[in-house]
């Protein structure tokens, strides 16, 4: 009997999550691309274009209170290295962090 209070109490937990959750794309949150000056450098301003993948579970009014937040190097002298960090990124959900990255070259 107790096996099926236990399996009836899990089999009512995931069914909470997969119906008040979904797996939202962080990416959609986020610019795509963004510009950095570079001192010294040819072209002085460079396009950087961001991919990631990350998934979070999300209820559905949650969704409007994502918000995203750029901390870009203000200052970068040519040359610069493969690995070089160029921004941060926090992706805030009420004004926590749940996801976070450093963008590189």
């Amino acid at each position: 009997m107790m096996c099926y209070v236990a399996m009836n109490k899990a089999a009512d937990l995931l069914n909470y999550g997969y119906n008040s959750y979904e797996i939202v794309n962080l990416q959609d949150y986020v610019r795509k691309q963004f510009c950095i000056n570079v001192d010294k450098s040819e072209e002085g301003t460079y396009v950087i274009n961001m991919q990631f993948d990350a998934g979070y579970p999300l209820k559905k009014e949650e969704k409007e209170n994502v918000k995203v937040e750029y901390y870009v190097e203000k200052s970068l002298i040519a040359p610069l290295k493969a690995g070089t960090s160029v921004a941060y990124v926090e992706i805030l959900l009420n004004d926590q962090v749940i996801y976070s990255f450093d963008v590189t070259l």
